[in-house]
């Protein structure tokens, strides 16, 4: 091999090293840097969001049904719907007087069940809980608090 193939080699490989590390930069840190965000949209909601279980529990106790919220820390869209919607303090008061709040998160294995049991494929998702029957119903997504208000 000549010596300026062996440069165009280390050139060729050096550039590719370059480009590999920036990209896993901005893939993993990027998605840390969203989770953060994320799990911080959801605790500055204010709302004492419980598991699955303890809240379908506490619901049955007190006859109130479960606000169910369907997400994950990295989801952007999911960030939105607490920023805007779930953090608005008559969406709070809402949710605290008429419903036990959950929050089941995509990325707790022991949410899987859950998303699985619903069918809930996608987020952020919504959903309204009689916990004595079962039923249910999906409210749309909004990231309007007005309409939020009007759908729950």
């Amino acid at each position: 091999m000549t010596p300026k193939a062996r440069k165009k080699i280390r050139y060729i490989f050096k550039e590719v090293t370059i480009v590999a590390t920036i990209f896993a930069v901005v893939f993993f840190g990027g998605r840390q840097a969203n989770s953060w965000l994320g799990q911080k949209a959801l605790n500055d909601t204010g709302i004492a969001f419980q598991p699955y279980e303890a809240a379908v529990e506490q619901a049955i106790e007190s006859g109130k049904p479960v606000l169910l919220e369907f997400g994950a820390v990295w989801c952007g869209s999911c960030r939105k719907l607490n920023s805007q919607v779930m953090a608005d303090e008559r969406v709070k008061q809402k949710i605290h007087d008429d419903y036990v709040a959950a929050h089941v998160e995509w990325t707790n294995e022991q949410d899987q069940p859950v998303f699985q049991h619903f069918g809930v494929q996608s987020f952020p998702q919504v959903l309204i809980l009689d916990p004595n029957t079962g039923s249910y119903y999906r409210i749309p997504t909004t990231f309007d608090p007005e309409e939020f208000l009007k759908l729950i």
